[in-house]
């Protein structure tokens, strides 16, 4: 396993950066950050001469950075996840740099069209739901005498998805209704039992709820 190594904004010696944050810490500003050692933080900034910060100050900072490294670390752990599972899906083993620079600019919400960030765990949700979907489209198309496919394929599926973006965010708040009132319906099935010795919920109707078919929510385009 290949080991990344990074240099102390401080002591410039190197650090093995890992999933464990032992002994270290990165801080992000903008699209830039710097990796320090904890001990070098703190030896640095209590022994300043103008405006020293307290040991108690310093860990305070080194927690939120880690806090803020951490949510950076899943959400790129998502969007690797996404991208793993095209390569799959459309068989292809590279995507040009543009490419990614247009799928940033969907999480952002500053893509053509888009007046809302795109986060990639609902495009990853909506390929896997919609993947049967696509491939029917594509296999009308190829019928028609237009076949698209590689890189290409990939973004005409997108620009369906992102289409129906605002009916799978319908989807999923009814979606997460639906689940909320089941919960709170064993709640309070719970708390009769708590009071009575014989009665017990019939039937599935309630959890039926919960299940909302997003081919129902996403119509065919």
């Amino acid at each position: 396993m290949r080991v990344i190594t990074r240099k102390c904004s401080i002591c410039k010696e190197p650090i093995v950066i890992d999933n464990n944050y032992d002994g270290y810490f990165i801080e992000y500003k903008g699209n830039n950050s710097s990796c320090t050692h904890t001990k070098c933080y703190i030896d640095y900034h209590t022994t300043k001469k103008r405006k020293p910060k307290t040991i108690e100050e310093c860990n305070e900072f080194i927690n939120l950075c880690n806090e803020q490294a951490k949510s950076a670390e899943k959400k790129q752990n998502i969007r690797n996840e996404l991208y793993d599972f095209l390569f799959e899906m459309y068989n292809i083993s590279f995507f040009p740099n543009y490419f990614y620079i247009k799928m940033d600019s969907v999480y952002k919400g500053t893509y053509k069209n888009l007046n809302r960030p795109v986060p990639p765990e609902d495009l990853l949700d909506m390929w896997r739901q919609k993947r049967n979907y696509l491939d029917r489209v594509a296999e009308q198309n190829r019928k028609k005498g237009t076949e698209i496919s590689g890189v290409n394929r990939v973004n005409y599926d997108l620009a369906i998805l992102l289409s129906r973006y605002d009916a799978y965010l319908k989807w999923k708040e009814q979606q997460e209704l639906a689940v909320a009132e089941v919960n709170d319906s064993k709640k309070r099935s719970i708390e009769r039992i708590e009071y009575t010795d014989v009665i017990r919920p019939s039937g599935n109707k309630q959890t039926n709820k919960a299940s909302i078919d997003i081919n129902s929510m996403l119509d065919e385009i």
